[in-house]
């Protein structure tokens, strides 16, 4: 399965497939009042806010409308897998 980011409404969803664990996870990102801090809706049933690269440290995102939050999460999304990618090859020479 591809990655796909879509916009419905004022909420941006995020689904792809676990490389550790092969599930498929959906991920549903929305700003409150029409901008602000970027908040997940988590299964725990709150709203976190979200930081750099999609994930819960660092800094805080924040988008103005529903379409700059696709944007935002749509770069976010391609820099944390750069950033896995840097790692990985780190890690697989030894550094």
């Amino acid at each position: 399965m591809r990655t796909t980011i879509t916009l419905c409404g004022n909420t941006v969803t995020l689904t792809y497939v676990d490389s550790n664990t092969d599930e498929q996870v959906t991920r549903e990102f929305f700003v409150p009042n029409g901008g602000g801090y970027v908040r997940e809706h988590d299964a725990a049933g709150r709203y976190p806010q979200v930081c750099e690269l999609l994930s819960s440290r660092g800094n805080t995102l924040q988008a103005g409308s529903p379409q700059a939050l696709l944007e935002l999460v749509r770069r976010e999304w391609r820099r944390g897998r750069e950033a896995g990618r840097r790692e990985w090859r780190r890690f697989r020479n030894g550094r």
